[in-house]
């Protein structure tokens, strides 16, 4: 099969250009012929990004193919106008599939998700630590917005675990080293880490860790508690969105959500809008951290059958197989 592959975004460490990146190499491995950016002939165009009508232009495009997806209600204005010029849309999870159709989708589409590199995100046995101090996880771009960061650290100061350590990872450097209550309280058991990781660094803190808090209130897919699974780590996740494609009592604690209630304004000024997103409930997040305090055997046991889970399912390999085959049949 002969693809022009365009990915819309330069970061290859996160987000649409990291996922470009596994998807255009998964491919590559499965013998696709990329038609050179200058050259025509191509079965179908693939473009990796958000909806952009510059990418489309103002003709129907039968022949591209847009990968793309979202987190927040409602779908931002115009996206739906340019997915109904396109031939064919691929989308990382059923949520986001129904959350377009609902607004107004009409062209075909199909759902094939995302992978985790085991080579890199290997399995980690920790029964044979001997420490008897825990360390729970928490991972966001910053403390405020959809990844509830800062509500998840204060549910955590609510479990009241004091042998228990929490580490924060971030990106945007917004934070301290430690984390003040409105007392002034000090909690020593808190740490936060404000920086940018190799996926190798990442991958090597998942596997220090014993459990990952992961509160989201939207994922189109959410790659993030897939990967901390594939090294065997206990997961407390949202029960929402793309994460539903991979989550089960069997390899999560699952938390369920409580309404609704408006996403990060970021996205407002962005998209030109309001956005909503899913609220957890930090009451059941924190008798599940209670929970795994006490039964960590049971936990571990749970992290062995999410990581079998991913390395049988949830390779790139896996996934871009089934998304090839879908172009195929289409194309």
């Amino acid at each position: 099969m002969k693809i022009m592959w365009s990915a819309l975004s330069n970061d290859t460490r996160h987000g649409y250009g990291h996922v470009g990146v596994e998807l255009f190499k998964v491919f590559e491995r499965l013998g696709v012929d990329f038609v050179p950016l200058d050259h025509f002939g191509w079965d179908c165009q693939v473009t990796v990004g958000l909806p952009m009508s510059w990418v489309v232009g103002t003709s129907l495009r039968p022949d591209l193919v847009y990968h793309t997806m979202f987190e927040f209600e409602p779908v931002p204005s115009g996206w739906i106008d340019v997915l109904n010029r396109v031939g064919l849309v691929w989308f990382p999870s059923k949520a986001s599939q129904a959350l377009f159709v609902k607004y107004g989708l009409k062209t075909p589409s199909f759902v094939a998700g995302y992978g985790v590199d085991t080579d890199i995100f290997y399995f980690e046995d920790r029964s044979k630590r001997d420490s008897e101090r825990l360390k729970f996880l928490v991972w966001g771009h910053k403390l405020t917005g959809r990844k509830n960061v800062l509500r998840t650290i204060n549910a955590f100061i609510s479990a009241n675990l004091p042998d228990v350590d929490l580490e924060v990872k971030l990106r945007d450097r917004m934070s301290a080293s430690y984390v003040k209550s409105s007392d002034g309280t000090i909690y020593s058991n808190i740490t936060i880490y404000a920086q940018d990781w190799s996926r190798y660094q990442l991958a090597s803190w998942l596997r220090s860790g014993d459990v990952l808090i992961y509160l989201s209130g939207g994922e189109g897919f959410g790659l993030q508690p897939l990967e901390a699974m594939a090294t065997g780590l206990p997961v407390i996740c949202t029960d929402t969105g793309g994460m539903k494609e991979y989550l089960s009592d069997d390899v999560a604690y699952l938390v369920p959500t409580t309404g609704r209630r408006i996403g990060d304004p970021t996205y407002d000024s962005r998209f030109s809008g309001t956005y909503t997103c899913e609220e957890p409930d930090y009451d059941a997040a924190v008798q599940w951290m209670r929970h795994i305090r006490y039964n960590i055997d049971e936990a571990r046991v749970k992290g062995l059958s999410a990581s079998q889970m991913v390395s049988t399912t949830w390779t790139w390999d896996h996934q871009g197989l089934l998304a090839l085959n879908q172009l195929r049949n289409f194309y």
